[in-house]
Formats: C-alpha cells, sequence, structure tokens
C-alpha cells in the first residue's frame, strides 16, 4: 500500500484540531486568512484518507437533503382551503 504523507501545514492544521484549538484559531496560527479555509482543507484531507484507506469516516457522504415542506397537505389535513 502507497504512504498517505502530509505537507507539514496539513499535519499542524490536524495536530492542533486534535488538541480541541478552534478553527479560529488554527487558522490564525498557520496563516490560513479564514476559517473556513481551515474547513475545507480538512475535509479534503479526509476524504483523500478515506479513498486511501477504504475507511468510511463521514467525509464522502452527501449532506442529507432538508424535507420538502407541504403546505397545500397541511392545509387539506387541517380542512383549510
Amino acid at each position: 500500500m502507497e504512504r498517505f504523507t502530509l505537507s507539514p501545514l496539513d499535519q499542524k492544521s490536524i495536530y492542533l484540531r486534535g488538541k480541541g484549538w478552534t478553527l479560529e484559531q488554527i487558522a490564525e496560527q498557520v496563516g490560513f486568512a479564514t476559517h473556513s479555509a481551515v474547513l475545507k482543507r480538512i475535509r479534503r484531507i479526509g476524504k483523500a484518507y478515506e479513498l486511501w484507506s477504504g475507511e468510511d469516516l463521514g467525509f464522502r457522504r452527501k449532506p442529507e437533503k432538508k424535507p420538502y415542506f407541504d403546505y397545500n397537505a397541511i392545509r387539506r389535513q387541517k380542512h383549510v382551503v
């Protein structure tokens, strides 16, 4: 099996997140512009690890769609026209 390596920047981001640092703190420490950049980076690392290892850690799952709210069906149930 091929090795899975991370850049020093990615290693530090994952390490700090594991220590309980917030995304904002990590962005400031590592040099990212925003906390969302850190989150995107961590998600990308997670997806790559899942593909490499074959484990399902939840990074590749698509978010569930919000349930469709049918106002007309509710009106019919309540007998409101």
